[in-house]
């Protein structure tokens, strides 16, 4: 009985070490930049020739290209300089030990980090990754990435971006741009399982065993994976309905918001994108200046990869139906100090769905309260009252939660309108019923035609 129970285990360990016989070294980076330079050559209409280095790195070379990247991407976000330099320098950190490879356009390099597979291979469970063909789709991803660089010159093109709206919009023509040449490049080369298998993990969760922390990782890998896949899907159609021309269009004249990477047809035709029937972005401006020009307010659209994330923990029929039903959305974060006040407008197709949307977050909101009993982070208390006033429904919550061995208060109004919902989050304290429905009544105004 013994050989046979122990049989799975030794056939998966026999072929973990069958795939970690192929070993990423010099030999192996200077055999893959001879056979795909070439192809991406061929692909994207460049010549390589001898400017582009390829480099085996460690963690460290790969945080320090990293950093010099970030740097000025976090000073549109964040207007204070210190904390524009922390948080690109934490974001570089935590990316440096993810990034298997990166092309760092400042020096013209193209960097691999063999310690990065071996790990991510382990904490995503993708053994595929450490195969010959998991490596060849890295160096094409980020051989389309120098591609790119020599043809449209796209880091001078990144430096124009301005707003954080912007900076992903672009962020996504670049990631999506390398993920459409590199799934044609592989396929032609007969490595699609080892891009399968990158693509895979690009948006994969791993098994933290805390649901609070797996929730939060849900919604942080959300906001990165969509720009390959969103992307990606962005120029599949901008090739079939649009043709090479409009590729280089989207480089040379990139979207400034993330709904038309979404919505590829409006880039195509801009006068095909509607009007907006609701003043999101002017009441959440509204909003902003009622709070004070010493909170730095930072305006984002999340994208249906982010709201299936938010939303994570709700069935799948559910979800579905949210995100088939959601139109446009428009948030606002301000920070300060470490604390943070939020709020967010979400139009959905009809005033139904919209119901269907506060229905929805008011059992997400009990679903939290079981499920962050425990973890990092713990909601220990939660309070809930019916805040509804003449026009609109909603739920205002008062969540008690403790990390790190402190305790903190966050206020909350989910809310619907007509076809509208909002979401209004306070981490300064517990805030009083009637403070919050003035806040929301405040916004209403601003957002919502007075004859809808």
């Amino acid at each position: 009985m013994r050989p046979t129970r122990f049989a799975p285990i030794l056939v998966l360990f026999l072929a973990r070490a069958a795939l970690a016989q192929f070993t990423i070294d010099a030999k192996a980076l200077e055999d893959a930049r001879a056979e795909v330079v070439p192809a991406i050559e061929a692909a994207t209409g460049t010549t390589f020739g001898d400017t582009i280095r390829f480099e085996l790195a460690d963690r460290a070379t790969i945080e320090a290209a990293l950093r010099e990247e970030f740097r000025p991407q976090f000073r549109i976000q964040f207007p204070d300089p210190e904390v524009a330099r922390a948080e690109s320098e934490r974001a570089a950190g935590l990316l440096a030990s993810a990034a298997m490879g990166k092309y760092a356009p400042g020096t013209k390099r193209l960097l691999v980090c063999p310690p990065n597979f071996e790990s991510l291979a382990d904490l995503l469970d993708e053994p595929g990754l450490l195969t010959r063909e998991g490596f060849l789709a890295v160096v094409v991803h980020e051989c389309v990435h120098a591609a790119d660089d020599l043809r449209y010159d796209w880091p001078k093109t990144l430096a124009t971006r301005s707003t954080k709206d912007e900076l992903l919009a672009f962020n996504a023509v670049l990631e999506g741009h390398a993920q459409h040449v590199a799934r044609r490049v592989c396929q032609a080369k007969g490595w699609t399982e080892g891009f399968e298998t990158l693509t895979r993990s690009i948006g994969k969760v791993p098994d933290t065993g805390d649901e609070t922390r797996s929730f939060l990782l849900r919604i942080a890998i959300a906001d990165l994976a969509a720009a390959y896949y969103d992307g990606e899907r962005f120029f599949d159609v901008l090739l079939e309905k649009g043709g090479p021309g409009e590729v280089d269009r989207a480089f040379r004249e990139p979207p400034l918001d993330t709904e038309v990477i979404l919505r590829p047809e409006w880039f195509l035709d801009p006068a095909s994108r509607p009007r907006v029937e609701k003043d999101l972005e002017g009441a959440l401006r509204h909003f902003a200046s009622t709070i004070g020009e010493e909170w730095p307010a930072n305006y984002v659209t999340l994208t249906s990869a982010q709201l299936r994330a938010a939303i994570g923990l709700l069935d799948e029929e559910t979800s579905s139906r949210i995100l088939a039903a959601h139109r446009q959305n428009r948030m606002v974060v301000l920070q300060k100090g470490g604390v943070m006040i939020a709020c967010g407008l979400f139009e959905f197709e009809s005033s139904d769905e919209a119901a269907h949307y506060l229905a929805a977050g008011a059992r997400l909101n009990r679903i939290k309260d079981e499920s962050m009993k425990e973890g990092q982070v713990q909601i220990v208390d939660s309070t809930y009252q019916d805040v509804s006033r003449a026009g609109w429904q909603g739920e205002f919550v008062v969540k008690t939660m403790e990390t790190g061995g402190q305790r903190l208060q966050l206020s909350s109004v989910l809310a619907r309108r007509g076809s509208i919902c909002l979401e209004w989050l306070d981490l300064t304290g517990a805030r009083t019923v009637e403070e919050a429905a003035a806040i929301v009544d405040d916004v209403w105004a601003h957002a919502v035609r007075e004859e809808e």
